[in-house]
């Protein structure tokens, strides 16, 4: 059913819980994956090409971090995996990361890093799941209920 599944990260507890998600999905479909880490700074418009060098630097190592963390829990699991850091408009490079690795689904969290209580879908998740040519399953955290305490 699924032979390629796309896993954003942001390094959040939410992240890896979806990640998780997906690697069990992975594991039952013996399919591989694919984890992309964005690096945008949504908050001042400002693109990471503008951020001084260190910054940048740190950023870069930061991300690169995020995804060989989850690519090792991913093949501690016997799941294969590979991971990259990209550029850009989240939404959009983990599209462009879906579209260039012909993932079959993308598995994300609600809301990570920049998530506001109580909001149902972060905007990213949000605009993924309008845009993505493929399916995406968003997971909810663990740690938060349904609202209206469904």
């Amino acid at each position: 059913m699924y032979e390629t599944i796309l896993i954003p990260t942001d390094g959040s507890d939410h992240a890896r819980q979806a990640a998780e998600r997906g690697f069990d999905l992975a594991s039952t479909y013996d399919a591989a994956v694919q984890i992309v880490h964005v690096i945008e700074d949504p908050d001042s418009g400002v693109t990471v090409h503008e951020y001084d060098e260190g910054v940048r630097d740190d950023m870069e190592r930061t991300g690169e971090g995020y995804v060989d963390d989850l690519v090792s829990t991913a093949e501690g699991r016997d799941v294969a995996a590979t991971g990259e850091v990209r550029h850009g408009a989240a939404h959009e490079e983990i599209i462009g990361a879906a579209d260039d690795h012909a993932a079959d689904l993308i598995v994300m969290a609600t809301h990570g890093r920049t998530g506001l209580e109580g909001l149902v879908l972060g905007s990213t998740a949000e605009r993924v799941v309008r845009l993505a040519s493929v399916s995406v399953l968003v997971a909810r955290p663990d740690d938060e209920s349904p609202p209206n305490g469904e």
